[in-house]
């Protein structure tokens, strides 16, 4: 179990970090266009599914020392998962008018839920289908990964990386 964890994990920790301070130091602002700012929000954009699936496909190919196109090609399709499935979770908080960002304190802990499982979902699917691991594994990862993104979140946003928890 520990070598999915760090096969799948720590790659996604190191990428989504470094998003974090790619968007905190406005780098690429040309990519910084959002997907669609009625559907999703502003914070949406073309700048996270390239910085995040291309630093996805370094890092797990990097940290599990298969430098192949496949590797390079599983770990971009698991960080591109990430961005995906965070897709939904933007769609509904717009329909329910929470301005991108933010949180509504009437559904504050299902919002809470759904900003860290969402991602979470999407690549432990991917993984799973990619890496044909097996249901258990995939519940037991996806139960990881929910943790270990509350943590990380917060830990982000106490030394200020990160804005909202």
């Amino acid at each position: 179990m520990l070598e999915h964890i760090l096969k799948l994990y720590l790659p996604l920790i190191i990428s989504n970090t470094l998003h974090m301070l790619v968007v905190k130091k406005s780098l690429f602002p040309g990519l910084r266009t959002p997907i669609n700012s009625n559907l999703f929000g502003k914070n949406k954009t073309y700048r996270g599914f390239i910085v995040v699936t291309l630093l996805n496909a370094f890092f797990y190919s990097l940290i599990n020392a298969q430098f192949s196109l496949k590797s390079a090609l599983v770990g971009g399709l698991i960080g591109f998962a990430y961005v995906l499935f965070e897709l939904p979770n933007s769609f509904i908080k717009r329909r329910l008018g929470i301005a991108p960002g933010q949180t509504n304190q009437k559904y504050r802990f299902l919002l809470l839920f759904m900003d860290k499982a969402d991602s979470a979902l999407g690549v432990t699917l991917a993984y799973g289908y990619l890496e044909l691991i097996s249901p258990a594994t995939m519940a037991f990862l996806f139960c990881f990964a929910f943790l270990v993104h509350l943590s990380i979140s917060y830990f982000l946003v106490q030394i200020k990386v990160k804005e909202a928890w």
